[in-house]
């Protein structure tokens, strides 16, 4: 296989390793094929006898490993092993691009009986233009999906030291694995009896916030796997005060990064407007379909199972017009956003139920809409209703 692409492998597969912080990376010039994987653990397992000694260099494959390497590997626990299975390029009719496929298997080793202890598939795919197979692209869409797996497949751990009313100190610290907003359960509980969420990471310990249950010290903590985000579908009413207290309401969907990050957030977001009472969006819906996205941050504030969030998003009012038009092509239609404090109660480890109360503005750059004249505010109080999925 091409040197390049091994090299970017070793790249993605580096950063994610180095991010989860509990596992060393060695770097290989050549892909292993699998009868090479199991020559490996052979000659582990034969090395690993005292009686053996460890030759200057062996080749396994085409890949050369030097004594220091073996040595290593002896004196580990596990070995990951990446291997492309397959890539491809097929071309989509209905969207006039090509799908760019690439299906890679991981195999973690376990040197202690040498034996592979599980295998793990990742496909990851793009869209383009072009058939060539971008591979940079297609690996950096695994990177995150290799982390979630590797967490999954290796339980990352922490102890209390030391608890401080709702504060809870643990043994875990800076590059161990453990970032702001990972969340921890018990390390012996599928039941979800308790639940912590991470605060600050430090250089000797971090420090956790107790969301349910209940702690003792000397508990031993396990890292939740999760991708590091946060869904909210909802249903919201706005009251327009500026145009004789029309109603609008809307449904939207809004995606919040989690991922190392605890106080502040960025979220984007998209939804979709529709009349209740009033013209004016009944006369934009005679003209075609509104759209509106967004983005902006969030601030978090949690105690227990209660978390508030103050938000601030600035958006862009779409339109897909009915009438195709030159004169009727305004696709962007108005300009604004919102602030917003959303309340939210924890359910379970993956469900939260939220409340909204927030002003909405939007601020339209025309005179004129299809030839007549046009509004240029609208707005008002908000209130919504929704629900939280943390991924």
């Amino acid at each position: 296989m091409d040197k390049n692409i091994i090299t970017n492998i070793n790249r993605e597969i580096r950063s994610v390793i180095i991010n989860i912080g509990q596992f060393n990376f060695m770097e290989m010039s050549y892909e292993l094929a699998n009868n090479d994987i199991n020559e490996l653990l052979t000659k582990i397992n034969l090395y690993k006898q005292e009686t053996t000694e460890i030759p200057e260099e062996i080749q396994i494959g085409e890949e050369i490993f030097l004594s220091r390497d073996i040595d290593t590997m002896i004196n580990s626990d596990y070995i990951i092993i990446p291997s492309i299975s397959s890539m491809s390029s097929s071309y989509e009719d209905d969207s006039s691009t090509f799908k760019n496929i690439l299906k890679m298997d991981f195999y973690i080793l376990n040197i202690d009986d040498s034996t592979i202890l599980e295998e793990i598939n990742i496909t990851t795919q793009e869209l383009s233009s072009k058939s060539n197979i971008s591979i940079e692209v297609l690996l950096n869409s695994f990177s995150g999906q290799l982390d979630i797996e590797v967490k999954k497949a290796f339980s990352i751990l922490t102890e209390v030291i030391g608890i401080r009313h709702n504060e809870i100190d643990i043994s875990l610290k800076e590059n161990r694995g453990i970032k702001q907003g990972d969340e921890l359960l018990l390390s012996n509980d599928d039941t979800d009896e308790a639940l912590l969420i991470v605060k600050d990471v430090g250089e000797n310990s971090s420090i956790a916030a107790l969301l349910y249950g209940s702690i003792n010290k000397n508990d031993l903590l396990k890292v939740v796997p999760k991708a590091g985000f946060e869904l909210t579908p909802y249903f919201n009413v706005t009251i327009d005060n500026l145009n004789d207290f029309d109603i609008y309401t809307a449904f939207g969907i809004k995606a919040s990064w989690t991922k190392g990050l605890y106080v502040f957030r960025p979220f984007i977001g998209i939804e979709f407007p529709m009349p209740f009472s009033g013209d004016y969006l009944k006369w934009l819906y005679d003209h075609g379909v509104p759209l509106i996205s967004y983005y902006g941050v969030e601030f978090s504030l949690v105690h227990r199972r209660l978390q508030m969030l103050m938000q601030a998003a600035f958006g862009t009012h779409f339109f897909i017009p009915n009438n195709t038009a030159e004169d009727e092509k305004k696709y962007l239609t108005h300009l604004g956003g919102y602030i917003n404090s959303s309340f939210s109660i924890l359910i379970n480890k993956r469900f939260k139920l939220c409340i909204d109360l927030g002003y909405k503005i939007w601020v339209s750059p025309y005179d004129t809409l299809f030839g007549e004249s046009n509004r240029h505010l609208y707005g008002g109080l908000m209130f919504g209703l929704g629900f939280t999925i943390k991924i």
